[in-house]
């Protein structure tokens, strides 16, 4: 605990989750959390959360192995990397005796679930899973029709998780999440999510589980007639076309989401891109451009083929 009363925590992995929601957490809130250190190899992410919590050079570490090789800095330990990269900094970080809030899922192999867990129960510390879920006004409020009885023995349970187009292209197909070699697969990147809060609705285990799907939508097979590799080469339906990324990510729609996922492929806020459109220099059209394109190309070798 800091001197406040706050809970002092280190954050490994300044992304999305590490930067805006626990990050972000930290900032609204300062009197529950407050962030002491930050490991993140992307040196623009990792000044730029710094910048928000007031973190100095000496607080910052560019690969956790760094960070937990000093004295323990905190009470807790937030590990937000990627889902294949969890639990070797979750390990390390319990073994130093942090409590550990791990961003879910744990791993996308139940061997390295087991081994994370056991490492908690050894070391006698708390590791929280984060289902964030389960702790929404909305879900807290079911969970407590369910458990008080008024609805009778509950026989069914119907969960949807919706992904939209934008999101799936984005997220499963061009990003970070688009193979089982650098992620968890979609049920557990995604979807977990669902079966956590089917267990904890239910409150009981499956007695048997059952899983099936396809590859069907997002296959060259299907890609426009004419498409060339990238989005950025000039596909000739451009302008018709759902997933087109120049207009996603140049052009982004208030009305699908005010900050993520533009924050994924670019360190420029999406607030400010709208002036820098017709600015030059670092913070111009051009300069978002080449970051936005670099990133897509980057990310996935067939994503033009569907997008």
């Amino acid at each position: 605990m800091g001197q406040s009363g706050a809970v002092t925590a280190v954050v490994i992995g300044a992304g999305h989750r590490g930067r805006f929601a626990y990050g972000g957490q930290a900032l609204a809130h300062p009197e529950r959390l407050r962030i002491v250190a930050i490991a993140e190899p992307d040196a623009e992410r990792r000044d730029a959360m710094a910048r928000e919590h007031g973190l100095g050079s000496g607080a910052l570490f560019g690969d956790w192995r760094e960070l937990l090789a000093q004295p323990r800095l905190a009470a807790a330990a937030i590990v937000a990397t990627s889902d294949t990269l969890h639990v070797e900094p979750a390990l390390a970080a319990l073994a130093r005796g942090y409590h550990v809030l791990l961003e879910k899922p744990i791993a996308p192999e139940p061997a390295d679930c087991e081994r994370v867990v056991g490492a908690a129960e050894r070391a006698d510390r708390i590791l929280q899973i984060g289902h964030v879920l389960r702790h929404t006004a909305f879900y807290r409020r079911v969970h407590e029709i369910v458990a008080s009885g008024r609805l009778g023995r509950v026989w069914q349970i119907a969960l949807a998780e919706h992904v939209g187009a934008w999101h799936m292209a984005h997220s499963f197909v061009r990003g970070r999440f688009r193979n089982r070699e650098i992620s968890a697969p979609i049920l557990l990147a995604k979807s977990c999510h669902d079966l956590d809060l089917l267990l904890w609705l239910a409150q009981s285990h499956p007695a048997r589980v059952a899983s099936f799907g396809g590859l069907s939508g997002y296959t060259e097979a299907r890609a426009p007639r004419g498409a060339p590799e990238r989005c950025t080469q000039g596909c000739p339906v451009q302008a018709s076309c759902a997933h087109d990324a120049v207009r996603f990510y140049l052009g982004p729609d208030e009305g699908v989401a005010a900050s993520w996922p533009w924050n994924d492929v670019s360190p420029i806020p999406r607030e400010k891109r709208g002036a820098a459109r017709s600015r030059r220099g670092p913070t111009g059209a051009a300069s978002i451009a080449a970051t936005t394109t670099h990133s897509i190309t980057s990310w996935s070798r067939s994503s033009s083929k569907v997008a």
